[in-house]
């Protein structure tokens, strides 16, 4: 049998008095996209800050690529996972080339110099995702979406097996989410990556699954993964009103021959006061 590219075992997580995670179990295969949802509170940042050894769980198991998470120091967890995390600021003067250069210090050491191929790699990432002309200001400086596409960029650099990413969406505007989605996208496909990635927008994953990639969707609520599977099965009008109280339909339309799938809201029926 196949190991998981991730697999998680009857984690456990608390803050203080407070069971965050309760036992939660979580895999994730080789080439696939696994899509985190559940209400703000519910655990995802935990989980994956669990994952990330960010936090260092009282129970349970983590392995990566068939090796227990315990047993990874730092510059061999960050050859094999890459991460985007929700929130990140900088009080140094960095130019965004380099910020972006340190996702190559998992294989270049501290205080190793960086060679010209990991400057080219830079380059190509930054122009990749349209920030070539964002490369010599300061990190500290960008707008919150500039951030959020940099932050992207120093974790694509890594070059790791799997990329974790907390909402990766948000503070983007409409342009550069379909951007980030296009690069999971060609992520996946072309280089056989795999992707664990928390979202409050079912449409995010509704998106990926459109363009053929192979997705799941998982709800964390109650400190475990209450229900995984197919977007189709899983983000159902029924589920997304359990989840998150907010009634929604399901539309599909054809493009072609290809079937798409999107959640829209549906206003309540209160009357403005």
């Amino acid at each position: 049998m196949k190991d998981h590219l991730l697999e998680v075992e009857n984690l456990h997580f608390s803050y203080g008095s407070k069971q965050v995670l309760k036992g939660l179990d979580l895999s994730l295969e080789e080439g696939e996209v696994l899509c985190l949802l559940g209400p703000n509170g519910c655990g995802k940042t935990t989980l994956l800050d669990c994952i990330l050894k960010l936090l260092t769980p009282p129970s349970g198991s983590v392995t990566i690529m068939g090796k227990d998470q315990k047993n990874l120091n730092p510059q061999e967890l960050a050859k094999i996972t890459a991460y985007v995390p929700q929130k990140h600021s900088s009080h140094f003067p960095f130019t965004v080339s380099d910020f972006v250069l340190m996702g190559r210090t998992p294989y270049t050491g501290i205080l190793g110099a960086p060679g010209r191929e990991d400057r080219k790699l830079v380059l190509r990432v930054l122009t990749e995702l349209g920030l070539e002309t964002l490369k010599d200001k300061d990190y500290s400086r960008l707008s919150g979406g500039e951030a959020r596409m940099v932050l992207i960029a120093r974790a694509l650099v890594q070059e790791a097996p799997l990329l974790i990413m907390d909402e990766p969406g948000s503070h983007l505007d409409y342009r550069n989410e379909i951007l980030m989605l296009e690069t999971i996208l060609s992520l996946v496909k072309n280089r056989k990556r795999s992707v664990l990635m928390s979202t409050h927008s079912p449409n995010q994953v509704f998106f990926l699954e459109n363009c053929g990639l192979p997705v799941r969707a998982a709800v964390l609520q109650e400190g475990i993964i209450q229900e995984s599977g197919r977007p189709m099965d899983i983000l159902t009008p029924e589920n997304l009103k359990r989840v998150y109280g907010v009634r929604t339909a399901l539309v599909n339309h054809m493009d072609g021959n290809h079937s798409i799938n999107n959640i829209i809201p549906i206003p309540s029926n209160r009357k403005a006061e």
